[in-house]
């Protein structure tokens, strides 16, 4: 499993982590959740493609939905793959929580 994690927000734009298991590197993109659709992010190291679904704001569990429009291929910059995960501290996490729909404080 290849869990997406949202680190932080601006506007509709989310930032978000992946990790690619075949270069076992992080990989930090910002993807639109303004728009539906499904959603292409290459890896900048391997080439290894990893897709993701945004439904009515929210990134979805669902890798690919076919019944869905193919809206982007994101080519990410070498820059956005590192070696090591990013450190956003305890402001990061709970900016992640509330931009995945879970606010820390229940509301």
């Amino acid at each position: 499993m290849n869990p997406v994690k949202k680190l932080k927000t601006e506007g509709q734009r989310v930032l978000t982590e992946f990790v690619c298991y075949c270069e076992k590197k992080y990989i930090y993109v910002w993807l639109n959740t303004g728009i539906n659709g499904n959603y292409e992010i290459v890896c900048p190291t391997c080439g290894h493609v990893h897709y993701r679904s945004i439904k009515n704001g929210h990134i979805t569990d669902d890798r690919y939905n076919a019944g869905d429009v193919h809206r982007e291929r994101i080519l990410p910059m070498p820059s956005a793959a590192q070696e090591k995960k990013r450190s956003f501290g305890a402001i990061g996490r709970i900016k992640q929580m509330i931009a995945s729909g879970h606010a820390p404080y229940g509301g």
